[in-house]
């Protein structure tokens, strides 16, 4: 029997750039850049795209589409991950966030989660497909 993921992550695009958060976690995710994502409420009735859309409005107040179908990384099957295209909003990040900043994938803070590195580079090599 398959789990349900239990968080959805939503990579924010605008072009060939990436919203990136500068994490306020207590965990491995503190002082990292990495993408916005939490939750899923399926006690709600949300499914993971619909988490992802959620968490991109509550965590830097914009406005997204997907534009893929959700995916996992590596042996990490509990969450999935959604590209998503910005369409507008005036970046806020949320308590979660120290700073949000546009990153050009060939520009990268150092800091960054090893898994946000892997995912962009996935998507700039084809190897992760976007609509």
């Amino acid at each position: 029997m398959q789990i349900p993921p239990r968080s959805a992550v939503a990579i924010i695009t605008n072009g060939s750039k990436f919203l990136l958060g500068k994490s306020t976690a207590s965990d491995f995710r503190k002082g990292k850049w990495t993408f916005v994502g939490g939750g899923i409420d399926y006690w709600r009735g949300e499914d993971p795209v619909g988490a992802a859309v959620r968490e991109a409005r509550e965590e830097s107040n914009s406005t997204v589409i997907p534009i893929s179908e959700p995916f996992t990384v590596g042996a990490r099957k509990d969450i999935v991950f959604i590209v998503c295209k910005y369409i507008e909003g005036l970046i806020i990040p949320n308590s979660e966030f120290h700073l949000m900043g546009w990153f050009d994938w060939d520009k990268l803070p150092v800091e960054c989660l090893e898994q946000t590195v892997v995912i962009i580079n996935g998507i700039k090599t084809g190897e992760i497909k976007i609509i």
